[in-house]
């Protein structure tokens, strides 16, 4: 759940961290080409938890693949492909260190190339993140190895690169120490890095980049060598800018952002055009389960206009807007609609178009899509009814296209009808419905529900069952409140009639509150009751997201976060004492009252749940501490 918490900072105002592993995912390819399907280790990052994390199986299996044996590890089975680096599997072990036994401890030494003693000077020893000894004391070094100049010679250049996006000088300027291995280590991994020299204080002295001869052989180009650099000096510095914390940060970040690092900086590989497959071949995937596909994020935030740079240097950095939400479903089509809102891409990433899932929508039908919490979804819609609408739940946003490239916001437009000069007959319930073009056959829909999971609800009818059935929501009318009633173990709230809503076909909703009756309240606080009355005056204007026809109730009327700011309410208070309290800005009363009036809140009547049945309207809820509701009744059109 703590993925969670962190993963809801990330998707309402910031990039931030969580709870993952640090310093891995070494990003490069041998020139082979990738295998069909995926690989072993792909199989294996997909076993991470859905909060993020992996269990000690997959982490002595990760173990196995990457690095070497371990009693109890067994690699997950699946075509073979170059590993980037091991550090990821290290770093899953050492979480577990703990759980494993002497034995364990000493083959993941072993295959390491160390050993209970230290292997580096004092001051220069990583130890494993959160676990008590005895702990590894993996291999950082004082000075680079025999071999090292062709990448020192790098190293300088990357540093000032990252410095001048990042905006703050390179933590580690002396003391990036580069290794040419004598023997390969860590498995089939090419370069990996370790942060070194942890102080008291949680921070790092320094990093020291290991090289495997397999990188060295000839079989990757001098810019995909450079490439694979950039990734471990972004993990060297983001090490020395959050200390021990980076370990304690989501896959997502400490992968992806490297990785994205690396797109922006270096050059195409067969390994980078792998995991931007990924990402696009796995759009269900929740945030807090990707790794190196956490690339794709990072991608789509740039492409909607966050400075990456500042957000991943940051983390608290404002990145995601609503436009990455109203394009993120849309980005996994690929370009196979036109428009900016249906493709995603960045430098140095190939250009791929996935299979996406499909659905057919014909007359009666009812077609529900789904994008998961801190995901995004993008659909073929094969469209064979006359007429259809669309519903998105409670806070989804995206987009539905409607041909000749056109789309449409999702919950913004509508009906939508397939046959040519669309009309509904003169005297049906449905004449003079405006009704908004669009093509039948192959469409698509992209839609997220940011934090929660997000959904649509699309109906297929056919022209003539439209205009027999009533074609508007129920919602749609003049209303007039005939009364209140709240109450709490504390509270008891009655009155307000009078309170004016409107809410027009196109779902624009105006709410007076001038000149409704007060309401009245009694509230005891220990052996004090407290009696009085309160009103609102001002206006609401909002826009909300009208369900079908069919749709009587739901969870909310689509006004999440009304704009309250020309409303205002007074309150009078008779007992134990007599004053007056307002005219205050609905907000601030609210907040001066603590919460201890039920309808003095900063959302009264459109932030709740509803059901209409015929001319009368309700609106609240019943929860463990407080019952409540707005009573409305019809008293005109819409």
């Amino acid at each position: 759940m703590r993925m969670r918490r962190v993963l809801v900072a990330v998707l309402a105002i910031a990039l931030t961290g969580g709870v993952g592993a640090c310093t891995s995912g070494r990003n490069g390819s041998a020139k082979p080409s990738a295998p069909a399907g995926p690989s072993a280790w792909d199989l294996t990052l997909r076993r991470v938890g859905p909060d993020g994390r992996v269990d000690l199986a997959t982490a002595l299996s990760a173990f196995a693949l990457a690095i070497g044996p371990v009693p109890g590890g067994v690699p997950v089975p699946g075509p073979a492909a170059a590993i980037p680096s091991g550090t990821l599997a290290l770093r899953w072990v050492l979480g577990h260190w703990n759980e494993l036994s002497a034995e364990q401890r000493a083959a993941v030494l072993a295959d390491l190339g160390a050993s209970a003693a230290t292997t580096a000077p004092a001051g220069l020893v990583l130890r494993a993140p959160r676990a008590p000894s005895p702990n590894p004391s993996l291999a950082c070094l004082p000075a680079d190895s025999a071999g090292a100049q062709p990448y020192r010679a790098q190293v300088a250049d990357i540093e000032a690169e990252l410095a001048a996006h990042l905006g703050r000088p390179f933590p580690f300027p002396n003391s990036v120490v580069v290794s040419v291995n004598a023997r390969n280590l860590e498995g089939p991994s090419l370069m990996y890095v370790y942060p070194c020299g942890r102080t008291a204080r949680g921070t790092y002295t320094g990093c020291t980049v290991h090289i495997n001869p397999r990188t060295t052989g000839g079989s990757f180009t001098d810019a995909e060598v450079h490439s694979f650099l950039i990734h471990e000096l972004t993990h060297c510095y983001l090490d020395g800018r959050f200390g021990v914390a980076y370990g304690d940060m989501p896959q997502w970040y400490v992968e992806g952002a490297p990785t994205w690092v690396m797109a922006q900086l270096g050059t195409s590989s067969v390994r980078l055009g792998g995991i931007w497959k990924d990402y696009l071949d796995n759009q269900s995937w929740e945030l807090y389960r990707r790794t190196y596909s956490g690339l794709g994020f990072f991608v789509h935030l740039a492409e909607t206009g966050t400075d990456v740079w500042k957000a991943i240097d940051a983390i608290a950095a404002a990145g995601v807007t609503p436009a990455f939400l109203d394009s993120w479903g849309g980005g996994f089509v690929q370009g196979q609609y036109p428009g900016a809102a249906w493709s995603s891409t960045g430098p140095n990433l190939p250009r791929y178009q996935p299979a996406l899932p499909a659905a057919r929508l014909r007359d009666g039908d009812t077609l529900t899509l789904t994008a998961k919490e801190f995901s995004a979804t993008g659909e073929q819609l094969d469209v064979d009814a006359q007429v259809v609408t669309a519903a998105p739940g409670a806070g989804t946003t995206g987009r539905m296209t409607l041909g000749d490239g056109r789309d449409a916001v999702l919950g913004a437009g509508g009906p939508y009808c397939t046959v040519a000069g669309c009309a509904c007959p003169a005297g049906s319930p449905g004449d003079g419905t405006h009704f908004d073009a669009m093509a039948g056959g192959q469409q698509y829909v992209g839609l997220t529900g940011g934090a929660k999971a997000g959904t649509v609800t699309l109906v297929g009818q056919s022209l003539a069952d439209f205009c027999r059935k009533p074609s508007r929501s129920c919602l749609v009318g003049q209303w007039t409140t005939t009364r209140l009633e709240a109450h709490t173990a504390q509270l008891a709230e009655q009155g307000g009639a009078g309170v004016r809503l409107h809410i027009d076909p196109q779902g624009h909703l105006t709410l007076t509150f001038d000149g409704m009756a007060p309401v009245t309240f009694t509230f005891q606080t220990g052996t004090t009751h407290v009696a009085g009355n309160f009103t609102y005056s001002g206006t609401i204007i909002e826009t909300l997201v009208l369900p079908p026809a069919s749709v009587t109730s739901g969870d909310s009327l689509g006004v999440s976060n009304p704009n309250v700011s020309t409303i205002s309410a007074t309150v009078h208070v008779t007992s134990p004492f007599a004053t007056t309290i307002g005219p205050l800005n609905l907000s601030q009363l609210a907040g001066q009252l603590g919460g201890a009036g039920s309808a003095v809140s900063g959302n009264p009547i459109v932030s709740s749940s509803w059901r209409c049945a015929g001319d009368t309207l309700v609106t609240g809820a019943t929860g463990d501490t407080v019952s409540g509701s707005w009573t409305l009744t019809r008293t005109g059109p819409g």
